[in-house]
């Protein structure tokens, strides 16, 4: 999967590029907004989220000198109707599609060529479109996935081979997670969660064009009869009745084993439960097929503010990791692969800085290095390449190391040949990146082998003697990583021809600054 400068863009901008409107600050929601601010209503979603808004927000006042009111609230409809008036208290506010439909005649229209719409997800602005008005800018959508403790699953005695891919896998994965008062499997008795069995069974509560009723269809049935099935075996357990009290604090607690849940989960982690260690897959398939529930959200900016063309700016001047990260499970479906090879990393500057970052709600700021490491899977073969681009100048330092990257990342590829060894192929570019004086920052091996897994056996590395043979594929990934200050990373796919490489990843080296 080659993620182009103008995925990045329909990435970035298509997500309304906001991180400015993710949640913060102590403010109740009964305080009147200060005199000339603008108001932002947002959803109350935890600290992690509070303190990335409060850093957007800032920089924003300060490119801008609009000055913004942050009111994180638990009831946006309460808010929506005491705030949109002829003389209303909102300026921006976060909806979901049933708040959007109520209030869509009080919003702002988007024009489509604006830089917040343009180029969103198609299915995001189907969602937003209320009277063949696009009636709300797209933020993001939310997928139902399953999580697991990856602790518990090794003790066990699975490994990543057993992921579920089907009803049946995780009938016997569940089951056998299920012990010492720990269920294999929760999720929440709602239709949010259990909907996405009645999808994979082939059915839903509606039909597709939400013309016909489907609940009672046999591909609904199946689905439900697969929940009772999981539930009357005692390898699952609803959330309300373990002892945490929900589905996503009993996974935290390690209460069960699996959850199925939303993004949002891995803010309750990182937030409440650091300390678990956990492995985020699709949802298995069922007797219809693969299937999942999103919920998207949106930006609306109130038609009768006083503020509108500063709200407007607000909605598509930042963005975060994780509202990219959260995006791209549709860009990668859209190109035609089945899903991920792995959950993508995206880094903002200094978060860059660590190899393996997760990402995050830090917010894009310029002179950021923007760090991408990702990769599709297609026909049940995996993908992977990292790029590293610049949001607008960056500094002398970063500019350094990415040419030394750069030039170490060529000078592996240039030697790869049949009869080549792997530690020949490694020394070749830490040489180039230990000459240049940031040895000590090149932390990983150059490589590993891909193929029907992200990381399979073999490796490119200085202890590896292995001779490179035709038909082997592995990458080549230099990089150097300074700790809370900047990283760069290069990473190509190489196939080992009978006369030399193939390189796999069509996007070229030479660095590229997104404005």
């Amino acid at each position: 999967m080659m993620l182009t400068r103008r995925t990045f863009a329909l990435t970035s901008l298509g997500l309304a590029a906001a991180a400015t409107l993710a949640a913060c600050s102590s403010k109740s929601k009964d305080e009147a907004t200060e005199e000339g601010k603008m108001a932002l209503i947002v959803p109350d979603a935890g600290e992690a989220a509070a303190e990335a808004l409060s850093k957007a927000v800032e920089a924003f006042t300060k490119e801008t000198k609009v000055e913004v009111d942050i009111k994180p609230v638990s009831d946006v409809s309460q808010e929506l109707a005491r705030g949109i008036t002829a003389e209303p208290s909102i300026d921006v506010v976060v909806l979901n599609p049933a708040q959007l439909s109520s209030y869509a005649g009080a919003l702002h229209s988007w024009d489509k060529g604006a830089a917040a719409v343009k180029d969103a997800n198609p299915a995001l602005l189907t969602s937003a479109t209320r009277q063949d008005k696009i009636a709300a800018a797209p933020r993001d959508v939310s997928t139902l996935a399953l999580y697991v403790n990856t602790s518990l699953w090794s003790a066990a005695g699975l490994s990543e081979s057993d992921y579920p891919t089907t009803w049946e896998q995780l009938d016997q994965v569940a089951a056998k997670l299920t012990s010492g008062g720990v269920v294999g499997l929760t999720l929440d008795a709602s239709y949010a969660r259990v909907g996405a069995f009645l999808i994979q069974g082939g059915g839903g509560l509606t039909s597709a064009d939400g013309t016909k009723a489907t609940a009672s269809s046999e591909g609904s049935v199946a689905g439900l009869t697969q929940v009772k099935t999981l539930l009357s075996s005692g390898s699952a357990g609803w959330g309300a009745d373990l002892p945490a009290g929900s589905a996503a604090d009993a996974f935290g607690q390690g209460q069960a084993a699996m959850v199925i849940e939303t993004e949002a989960l891995a803010k309750t982690l990182a937030d409440t439960y650091s300390g678990i260690s956990y492995k985020v897959v699709e949802l298995p398939a069922g007797s219809g097929g693969k299937g999942t529930l999103q919920f998207p959200t949106f930006y609306g900016v109130v038609e009768a503010s006083k503020h509108k063309a500063d709200a407007i700016k607000l909605v598509h001047e930042g963005l975060t990791e994780r509202e990219i990260a959260d995006q791209m499970l549709g860009l990668y479906r859209k190109h035609g692969c089945e899903g991920f090879s792995f959950p993508p990393i995206v880094s903002f500057g200094a978060n860059a800085g660590d190899p393996h970052h997760e990402p995050d709600d830090t917010v894009l700021k310029r002179g950021d290095v923007v760090l991408f490491d990702i990769g599709g899977r297609h026909r049940n073969y995996c993908s992977d390449m990292t790029r590293t681009f610049f949001w607008g100048e960056p500094d002398e330092e970063t500019e350094r190391i990415y040419d030394i990257v750069r030039r170490a990342n060529e000078a592996a590829e240039a030697l790869i040949a049949p009869g080549a060894r792997m530690c020949d192929l490694d020394r070749a570019a830490r040489d180039v990146i230990e000459q240049a004086g940031y040895g000590q920052y090149f932390t990983h091996r150059l490589g590993h082998s891909i193929g029907l897994q992200d990381h399979e056996p073999g490796d490119v590395s200085l202890v590896n003697e292995q001779v490179v043979e035709p038909g082997m594929t592995f990458s080549i990934e230099p990089g150097i990583y300074l700790p809370g200050h900047t990283g760069v990373r290069i990473e190509d796919l190489a196939l080992v021809t009978e006369s030399g490489v193939e390189i796999l990843n069509a996007y070229p080296h030479d660095p590229v600054r997104l404005d």
